[in-house]
C-alpha cells in the first residue's frame, strides 16, 4: 500500500497549486469543502474561476511520490446572485389604482439562476391589506417578476420593496437586497380636517379658513369654497380668489354683497376640488358660521330721578340699564363738562342690572353725561342712549342768619304780651331764624340750628 497522500487545487489550469490537505490516509475518497473566498496579497476576492484543476500527491513506503490531475479543468462559482436592478409598473399608487396590477421586474446578474427557486419579495411596511393576490415567476432566467393586485385600504406610506432566496445554478444563495428607491402608496383621499370663518358671527365680510388632512397639490386644481344662504350662492362673492397659506391650508376672503338684515342666520360652506401631492381628490366637505348684521336695539340706561353725585358717592357712582341683549358687550362713558371722562364695559348677564362702583373722583363737579350703548358678539353697534345727573363736592356755606328780633319784632317773639297771677310778663309766641346758604339745598335734610346760650 501506499502512504499518505496530499490533495492539491489550482484556478488558473495547473500554473499555481494550493494544498487542500496533506498526511490524509489513502482510504478512497475525501470531503473537500470548496473555499468561497481567495486572498491576492491583503485583498480577498470571491473565489470564481473556470480552469480549476485538483491533484492528488501519493508516497509509497519508499519515498516515491506518484501525482495524477483531474482530467479537465472546471468551474468553481462562489458568487450569489446580485440584484441588478428594480422595475415598478407605477411607483405612486393612489386611488385610481386600486383593482389594478402592481408589477414588479427584478434583475439579477452574476449568471443563470436556478429558475426552479422562487425568492421571497417583502414590503416594508407591510402592505398585506393593500397589495393581495401576489404571485411570482421568473420571466428569464435573470429576470423574477411579482405581480400584486392593489386594494383600497386608505394607506399612505413609502413602501419599501425587499427580495431574497434566489439561487445560482452553483447553489449560491442571494442575501437581501432592497431597493433604495420606495415605492409611495397613497389611497387615502384627502378631507376637510375643518372651516374656520373669522369673525364668526360676522356682520358681513369673512375669511374663510379651510385646512385639510394632509399636504395638497398647491399647483393643480384649487379648492373651490362657496357660501350659500338658505341655498342663495349670491349672498357672498370671493373678493381675492383665495392663496395657499401652507401645503395644507387655504384661505380665502369673501365680501358680504346682498343688502339684506339677517340676524343670527346660518350660512352654509361648502369646499370641493383639489387634490393631494399623489393625485387623490378631495372628498368634499361642509361647515356653517352665523351672519348676523342687526344692530341691538330697545335698550336704555338712566339714573334714578333726583340722584347726585356728592362727596360721599363719588367713588362709588351707579346707574341702571334695560332692556338689554344678553350675551353682548356695553360700553359706556361718564363725562364732564371739560371733555374728561371715565369709561367701562362688561358683559349683559341679564336684561336689566344696576352698574355700581364708578369712580368719578376725577371729574369735575357740574353736569355729567352718561353715554351707553351695546355691541354684539358679531360687531354691531346699537344707538347710544344718554342721560345726565349732576355732581357737586363743594360744601355749602352759610351766608346769613337772620333772627325775628332782627326783623323788627321787638323783643324778637312774635307774640302778644299778658300778666300771670304774679304779675310776671310771660311772652308767648314763637322765635324764628332765618338762614341762608350760598346754594340751593336738599329740603328733605333740616339743619341743625342751636343756641348758645341753650334757650
Amino acid at each position: 500500500g501506499t502512504t499518505p497522500i496530499s490533495l492539491y487545487y489550482s484556478i488558473n489550469n495547473g500554473i499555481d497549486w494550493t494544498l487542500i490537505v496533506e498526511g490524509e490516509a489513502n482510504d478512497g475518497s475525501y470531503m473537500w469543502t470548496v473555499p468561497s473566498e481567495e486572498v491576492v496579497f491583503v485583498t480577498t476576492f470571491d473565489l470564481n474561476t473556470d480552469e480549476a484543476l485538483v491533484r492528488l500527491d501519493a508516497t509509497d513506503l519508499a519515498g516515491h511520490v506518484v501525482s495524477d490531475e483531474s482530467d479537465d479543468v472546471f468551474t468553481i462559482d462562489s458568487t450569489a446572485p446580485l440584484v441588478e436592478d428594480f422595475d415598478y409598473s407605477d411607483d405612486e399608487i393612489n386611488e385610481d389604482d386600486v383593482g389594478e396590477y402592481l408589477d414588479l421586474e427584478i434583475t439579477y446578474s452574476g449568471g443563470d439562476v436556478d429558475t426552479s427557486v422562487l425568492p421571497t419579495v417583502s414590503f416594508d411596511p407591510a402592505m398585506d391589506d393593500t397589495f393581495v393576490d401576489c404571485y411570482g415567476w421568473w420571466d428569464i432566467s435573470d429576470t423574477f417578476m411579482y405581480t400584486c393586485t392593489i386594494a383600497d385600504d386608505d394607506e399612505d406610506a413609502m413602501v419599501y420593496v425587499s427580495i431574497e432566496g434566489a439561487q445560482d445554478l452553483a447553489g449560491n444563495v442571494q442575501e437581501s437586497a432592497t431597493d433604495e428607491d420606495a415605492l409611495w402608496v397613497d389611497t387615502e383621499a384627502p378631507e376637510v380636517e375643518t372651516i374656520t370663518a373669522d369673525p364668526d358671527p360676522t356682520n358681513g365680510d369673512v375669511e374663510i379658513t379651510v385646512d385639510f388632512t394632509e399636504e395638497m397639490d398647491t399647483t393643480g386644481d384649487y379648492p373651490d369654497v362657496s357660501l350659500s344662504l338658505y341655498a342663495d350662492d349670491s349672498v357672498y362673492s370671493s373678493s381675492d380668489g383665495g392663496s395657499w397659506y401652507d401645503a395644507d391650508t387655504w384661505v380665502e376672503n369673501f365680501d358680504y354683497v346682498s343688502g339684506d338684515y339677517y340676524s343670527g342666520d346660518t350660512v352654509d360652506v361648502s369646499v370641493s376640488e383639489g387634490s393631494d401631492l399623489i393625485g387623490n381628490a378631495l372628498i368634499p366637505g361642509d361647515g356653517t358660521f352665523v351672519l348676523d348684521n342687526v344692530a341691538p336695539s330697545g335698550y336704555d340706561a338712566y339714573f334714578y330721578a333726583g340722584y347726585f353725585v356728592g362727596m360721599e358717592n363719588q367713588y362709588d357712582v351707579s346707574f341702571t340699564y334695560v332692556g338689554a341683549e344678553v350675551g353682548t358687550l356695553y360700553y359706556f362713558t361718564l363725562m364732564d363738562q371739560d371733555g374728561s371722562l371715565v369709561e367701562g364695559s362688561a358683559e349683559v348677564m341679564s336684561t336689566m342690572e344696576e352698574v355700581t362702583g364708578i369712580d368719578a373722583s376725577g371729574l369735575a363737579d357740574g353736569e355729567l353725561l352718561l353715554s351707553f350703548w351695546l355691541v354684539d358678539d358679531a360687531g354691531n353697534e346699537g344707538d347710544t342712549v344718554y342721560d345726565v345727573t349732576q355732581k357737586d363736592t363743594t360744601v355749602p356755606s352759610v351766608v346769613e342768619i337772620t333772627t325775628s328780633e332782627d326783623a323788627g319784632y321787638g323783643n324778637g317773639f312774635i307774640a302778644e304780651s299778658e300778666v300771670d297771677d304774679l304779675d310776671t310778663e310771660v311772652l308767648e309766641g314763637s322765635f324764628w331764624v332765618w338762614v341762608s346758604y350760598d346754594e340751593s339745598m336738599n329740603a328733605a335734610f333740616e339743619p341743625m340750628v342751636s343756641f348758645d346760650p341753650s334757650l
